[in-house]
């Protein structure tokens, strides 16, 4: 537990048991998120690899540890530092109900320079103004280009940017579409790694209503009709391909951790009413395990 208990504490209460419940377009209505963006340079030895942004995450851990550490400013709430909430602080899972952590990062090689977006949902977004600063800090201090390396190298800011989404627009009734995984995208059926389409369509629901609590509400979902709506969905998964790297984090340090995902693309045909909104919302938060280190990015189009 982090130092701020009494906080922490609350929060972990209110996010369990939040005082409304919402369908999923109510959920879509309320729906937030504040953005911090840094453009970068890019770096010339640079490799466009599937865990980038898991060492972004890395690199912006470090500063805001460190601002953690330096004397703040009272706060009459107070409320914990980004390091505390973010990096520190489990979220709560009591009977099979997860909340995740409100914060993603986004990273895109674009040519010479180097897009990176640290996502925060909901009323974490009280802390966007510190990860801005933090994350142009992070980034002009450097980055790892490879994985485990013991050398960073800077990733030379140009601009930086604010900004606040509300409201996600749900997809009309539609009987086609395709989900593209941007990043690998790791979706699991207990502890094992699963391939199985419909488990798609479902984590995406299961993140849907992991971050609702965030935005002050509780998802009401019928679980057991979602499923039996994606298992009516056909599928067709022939440009799925398996991605397999090693990472390593902070907290096992010189332990070298095998990631197993996919990524590419996904078509479906039939009903798809039911799943569009949930498939809509995980455009903004991901999808699958590891979410909040910038795997199961993903975007769908409908037909």
């Amino acid at each position: 537990m982090c130092d701020n208990e009494t906080f922490l504490t609350a929060a972990r209460r209110d996010l369990l048991a939040p005082a409304s419940t919402v369908d999923i377009d109510g959920l879509a209505g309320l729906w937030r998120w504040d953005e911090a963006r840094v453009t970068c340079e890019r770096p010339q030895e640079l490799e466009d690899t599937p865990d980038l942004a898991l060492r972004v995450r890395g690199a912006l851990g470090r500063v805001l540890r460190d601002r953690a550490l330096a004397p703040r400013r009272s706060d009459p709430w107070s409320r914990p530092s980004a390091f505390e909430l973010f990096y520190q602080w489990a979220p709560p899972a009591e009977g099979g109900f997860e909340v995740a952590r409100p914060f993603v990062i986004r990273v895109d090689v674009v040519g010479g320079r180097v897009e990176v977006a640290a996502r925060l949902f909901g009323w974490a977004g009280f802390h966007i103004q510190e990860v801005r600063e933090a994350l142009w800090t992070a980034l002009e201090g450097g980055v790892s280009l490879r994985a485990g390396a013991r050398w960073r190298v800077p990733f030379r800011p140009i601009d930086a940017s604010l900004d606040r989404r509300e409201g996600v627009s749900i997809a009309g009734p539609t009987s086609q579409a395709t989900l593209i995984l941007e990043t690998p995208t790791v979706i699991r059926a207990g502890r094992e790694l699963t391939v199985r389409p419909a488990a798609l369509p479902m984590a995406a629901a299961r993140r849907a209503a992991s971050l609702a609590p965030w935005m002050g509400v509780s998802l009401d979902q019928d679980v057991g009709a979602l499923r039996a709506a994606c298992l009516r969905i056909d599928y067709r998964t022939g440009d799925l391909t398996p991605a397999r790297w090693v990472r390593h984090s902070i907290r096992r340090p010189g332990e070298p951790i095998p990631v197993y995902a996919f990524e590419g693309r996904v078509a479906m045909s039939g009903r798809l009413e039911a799943l569009a909104p949930y498939l809509r919302l995980a455009e903004t938060c991901g999808l699958g395990s590891h979410a909040a280190l910038g795997f199961g990015r993903n975007r769908v189009a409908f037909y």
